[in-house]
C-alpha cells in the first residue's frame, strides 16, 4: 500500500508539473484542473504518510524535483511553488496529531541492535531486495545483482543518450531538454529516499531493507524506459 500510494503521488506530481510549465497561457479551466490535481496529490500524500512515516522521504525527493524543475524554467511559474508550499503545509497540518507519537515511538523502540549501521552491508541488502527480495540467498543474489547492474547501466546510458537530444520548440520555457526531466525524476526517486533512510538509521540502526522498497518502482521504470529506448533505436536502424 505504501509503495502504491507513493507511486500514485509521483504520477500526480508529474501531471501537475507538465501542466504548470506548459507554454500555453493558463485559463480558468486549466487552473481548475491543476487545483484538482493538487488536491488529489495532497490527499494521496496524507494517506501515504499515515501508512508509514518513511513516505516523508518520498515527499523530500518530490520537493527536490519540484524545486529543480521550477529553477530550470526561463519564466518560473510561481503557481508551481505556491501549489507545492500549500500542499506541503496541508500535509504537515493533517499529520500534526501524529507527530508526538511518532517521535516518542522512534526514541522508545529498543527492538533493534545498538551501535552504528554498517553502510556497505545495508546498501547491499537494499540492492538484493530490489532484484530478488528476501527469498534469494545472498550468494545467488550477488550473481543476479551483477547482471541487473549491467542491464541498469545499459538502460541509463540509453536514457541519457535520448535525453541529450535537443527537443526545444518555439515558445518552450524550459532551459533543459524536456526528455531530461523524467530521467531526473526517476534518479531522484531511486536514490534520495534510500539515502535518507540510511542517514536516519546510521547512528541508531533501526533499519530493514524492505523500507527502501518505496523506491523500487523507479528502478523498474528506468529498466523499462531504457530497454524501450534501445528497442526503438534498433527498430529505427532496421528501418521498421
Amino acid at each position: 500500500l505504501l509503495t502504491f500510494l507513493c507511486l500514485l503521488s509521483g504520477y500526480l506530481l508529474l501531471r501537475i508539473v507538465r501542466r504548470s510549465v506548459h507554454p500555453a497561457p493558463p485559463g480558468w479551466t486549466r487552473i481548475g484542473e491543476e487545483l484538482l490535481l493538487w488536491v488529489a496529490f495532497t490527499l494521496t500524500s496524507i494517506a501515504a504518510v499515515y501508512t508509514h512515516y518513511f513516505a516523508f522521504f518520498i515527499l523530500a525527493f518530490q520537493a527536490s524535483y519540484l524545486l529543480l524543475v521550477w529553477a530550470s524554467q526561463r519564466f518560473r511559474p510561481m503557481r508551481l511553488v505556491l501549489g507545492g508550499l500549500g500542499s506541503g503545509a496541508a500535509i504537515l497540518l493533517a499529520y500534526l496529531p501524529w507527530f508526538p507519537f511518532l517521535f516518542t515511538r522512534y526514541k522508545a523502540d529498543v527492538s533493534y541492535w545498538p551501535g552504528q549501521l554498517k553502510l556497505l552491508e545495508a546498501v547491499l541488502d537494499i540492492c538484493l531486495s530490489f532484484i530478488g527480495g528476501e527469498s534469494v540467498a545472498e550468494a545467488e543474489g550477488i550473481l543476479f545483482l551483477i547482471g541487473y547492474s549491467l542491464v541498469l547501466l545499459l538502460a541509463l546510458a540509453a536514457l541519457i543518450s535520448q535525453a541529450s537530444r535537443p527537443t526545444h520548440r518555439p515558445g518552450d520555457t524550459q532551459l533543459l531538454p524536456s526528455s531530461f526531466y523524467p530521467l531526473l525524476f526517476l534518479l531522484l526517486y531511486l536514490l534520495l529516499p534510500p539515502a535518507l533512510i540510511l542517514a536516519l538509521s546510521y547512528q541508531s540502526p533501526k533499519f530493514n531493507a524492505r523500507y527502501a522498497m518505496i523506491s523500487h518502482p523507479a528502478l523498474l521504470l528506468i529498466l523499462a524506459g531504457g530497454l524501450a529506448a534501445l528497442w526503438q533505436r534498433r527498430a529505427g536502424s532496421l528501418g521498421t
